[in-house]
């Protein structure tokens, strides 16, 4: 530690003059190299797109299908840009193919040089069958908010992934498929599992003990198994996020998977004006092919979530909630969620629920 702290000292002691010399040396290799990749990457994913045969209707992908695809991934950016003009995208590109002649959708792996097929996408002898449509005409917030579906009943808490099992994945087959292997059994705590494959904070409370314990087989598990690098990100294992739930859960929050993430969201809602006579923005987050929404207006809270990917619009108005009730049970959750954790940490000598 002691190294790595000297070492950004260093850093932090370099001129700026200096700085900005090492930038315009490295600028100039830097750019044509990574030129010289993508063209290269390009060439490539063009070679395997003229051999490989659509899932669906056996055609060959080709090239016209990498065209396909990128006119289509800017047309749905595009969308997205105009919809939320000031809003900051974070996506990674999910569609490197479309069949001309079925429609069907592909993602490719740069990795093990594959096309997989985005599940869900257009069925075959469908050349323009459009994605999903949405019953609402647009994401203003006076729109969709009034249409969401209320809900009367409703608990606001944080879940611990608790699988109760190590896994991890291996390839399946030559193709580059991979599957998910279990690798041991771990026992998971005693206590009720209201969501998932995860424990809610307001079950932990007084029982943080178990969690810990449990948190200590599977550091156990994985260093047996040589999965130390599992042990250094909260996904999959020690994945943490915020939960919404009456019968069933009724929120994904995709990509959420650690504590700060989770408190950030609870935060904004507990904070949220409860009767604006306007409508205020919570949330309006984009990771990947998820994207989720959460505003307040006149005394009611609306959330909705879906696959931007599949249509730029949710295809339903999704849920709203009374603003008091869910601010106050976001605000338990998170003195609960800052306490266990602080819990955990002490217990096991590091924050695994967060990156670090």
């Amino acid at each position: 530690m002691a190294a790595c702290e000297c070492y950004h000292a260093g850093m932090r002691r370099l001129p700026l003059p200096l700085l900005v010399l090492i930038i315009l040396i490295a600028f100039p290799v830097a750019v044509p190299i990574a030129i010289v990749s993508w063209v290269w990457n390009r060439r490539r994913m063009r070679a395997i797109a003229e051999r490989t045969h659509c899932e669906r209707c056996g055609a060959i992908l080709g090239a016209a299908s990498l065209h396909r695809a990128d006119a289509e991934w800017t047309k749905r950016v595009a969308a997205l840009r105009d919809a939320r003009p000031t809003m900051r995208f974070r996506t990674v590109r999910s569609l490197w193919a479309i069949c001309a002649a079925c429609g069907a959708e592909y993602d490719y792996d740069f990795g093990s040089r594959i096309f997989r097929r985005v599940a869900g996408s257009d069925e075959p002898g469908n050349r323009d069958k459009a994605h999903a449509s949405s019953t609402i005409p647009n994401l203003d917030d006076r729109v969709w908010l009034p249409a969401s579906h209320p809900v009367a009943d409703f608990v606001c808490d944080v879940s611990f992934r608790v699988d109760g099992k190590l896994t991890t994945l291996r390839d399946a087959d030559a193709s580059g498929r991979r599957e998910s292997v279990v690798l041991a059994e771990i026992v998971p705590p005693e206590l009720p599992q209201r969501v998932s494959s995860g424990i809610i904070t307001a079950d932990v409370v007084g029982h943080t003990e178990e969690l810990v314990a449990y948190y200590r087989r599977l550091i156990t598990a994985s260093e047996e198994a040589g999965l130390t690098d599992q042990l250094r990100r909260p996904f999959p294992h020690f994945a943490v996020k915020p939960v919404i739930m009456a019968d069933t859960e009724l929120t994904e929050f995709a990509w959420y998977d650690t504590v700060s993430e989770a408190s950030a969201v609870l935060r904004a809602i507990s904070t949220c004006p409860l009767d604006a006579s306007e409508p205020q923005e919570i949330l309006d987050d984009l990771e990947q092919g998820w994207r989720g929404r959460l505003a307040v207006w006149r005394g009611r809270i609306g959330l909705v979530e879906w696959n931007w990917e599949h249509t730029a619009l949710p295809p339903t108005p999704g849920y709203s909630f009374n603003a008091a009730k869910l601010a106050s049970q976001a605000d338990a959750a998170l003195r609960r969620l800052e306490a266990i954790h602080r819990e955990l940490v002490q217990a096991l000598e590091r924050d695994y629920w967060n990156y670090r």
